[in-house]
């Protein structure tokens, strides 16, 4: 007996433990306000299962058939996919033998699926927190009639450091506070401002405006600072900026109102052991700028990856811009500018693709960096290429 291509479909969707059959036994009511991310997750697959059963959905496939799950599984895990499924006129021939090609077709997109499933649940795995220790209560703002004041550190639920803030506005303006450059650890680092407001099981989080006379609580979110590499945070410089907000009918309009000078705060953590330096490739080290290849990676779920870390030790500051690269030899789509303060440190990730072509796994990088010329932007030195391995 020849299989079809429905019943293979279901095996490699029964060895997944029929991922669907759950969301679709679930009831669930969509004014609930205590929806767990479990029940937006099965809320997702009834939504797109309902769609396929649509006249607009796939045609041959019958509703309730042994094979309808299995066969819209395999649609959004792309192993069914467009070389596979007749897309002109939505059919997934359920019921037509399924030769040995296409069988091992079906067996190599299961495997690749289910890699890069592993790896998305690795990457949701909880990270260990970023640690933050405490800081003394500092000044960050006094002018113009408006004080900003740090009063805390804690992480968030994600492990993510917050900075907890106090502004008084002591003037006659409407005034949002702003992070206008940050350093963490000596790495160029962002922050958002903004106020948590829960609701039930979920918050949301509001921009902070300041009215005349007001004195209000905010908070900064320290985003990206694991990209970096940074684990536990020593020291912050912190510059603040005030936003004039003024509201023409519907809208908000921001202006700058006034600019602090940066002001540097050392943590709890300050006196541990420490050393800002990672570890990784050194790819250039000249002239007081070091350039580290920190990460080289394929990744099964987010695809390969190279992580860039710069030092510049000298006076001025440095613009960095990665002007080529090629993966095994082909020329890859990728951007990276860097700037990188005299004294400071800055680190990106890029994320690599080629045209036309869906990358798994490459085993080295050729990299081509430009020093840019402050003024016009353009490359004024370009550096030798240099060559990294990729991790398996």
């Amino acid at each position: 007996m020849t299989c079809e291509r429905g019943m293979i479909l279901t095996m490699l969707y029964r060895l997944e433990k029929s991922p669907f059959d759950a969301a679709m036994e679930a009831e669930i009511s969509e004014d609930s306000p205590d929806l767990t991310l479990e029940d937006l997750g099965y809320a997702l697959v009834q939504a797109l299962v309902e769609g396929l059963r649509s006249e607009d959905g796939v045609t041959d496939v019958e509703e309730g058939a042994y094979y309808e799950l299995p066969i819209y599984w395999a649609m959004v895990s792309e192993i069914l996919d467009t070389n596979q499924l007749d897309d002109v006129i939505r059919e997934a021939h359920p019921t037509v033998p399924c030769p040995r090609g296409e069988m091992v077709y079906f067996l190599y997109r299961a495997a690749t699926y289910e890699e890069a499933a592993k790896a998305a649940e690795e990457m949701n795995k909880p990270l260990p927190p970023v640690e933050t220790g405490t800081v003394a209560e500092t000044v960050l703002f006094d002018k113009d009639k408006v004080k900003i004041t740090l009063t805390g550190i804690h992480t968030d639920d994600s492990g993510e450091p917050e900075l907890e803030l106090t502004m008084v506005n002591g003037t006659d303006k409407t005034l949002s506070p702003d992070i206008a450059e940050l350093f963490v650890n000596s790495y160029l680092s962002y922050a958002s401002t903004y106020i948590p407001v829960k609701q039930e099981n979920v918050t949301t989080y509001d921009s902070v405006l300041v009215s005349p006379g007001e004195t209000k609580s905010f908070n900064a979110g320290l985003g990206l600072l694991r990209d970096m590499g940074i684990s536990a945070v020593y020291e912050m410089e912190v510059e603040m900026a005030l936003l004039e907000v003024t509201v023409n009918g519907d809208e908000e309009e921001y202006e700058l109102f006034s600019e602090g000078d940066a002001v540097r705060v050392e943590t709890s953590l300050y006196e541990k052991d420490r050393s800002y330096d990672p570890e990784g490739t050194t790819v250039y080290e000249k002239d007081g700028l070091k350039i580290l290849v920190t990460k080289a990676e394929n990744n099964a779920y987010m695809g390969p990856q190279i992580t860039v870390s710069a030092y510049n030790s000298g006076s001025e500051p440095v613009s960095l811009e990665l002007t080529e690269l090629k993966l095994d030899g082909k020329t890859c789509n990728a951007a990276l500018n860097l700037e990188v303060f005299a004294g400071k440190r800055s680190a990106d990730t890029v994320f690599l693709a080629i045209d036309g072509e869906d990358i798994q796994k490459v085993s080295k990088a050729e990299l081509t960096f430009a020093i840019l010329d402050e003024e016009t932007s353009e490359p004024s030195r370009t550096l030798e290429p240099v060559t990294v391995t990729f991790e398996s």
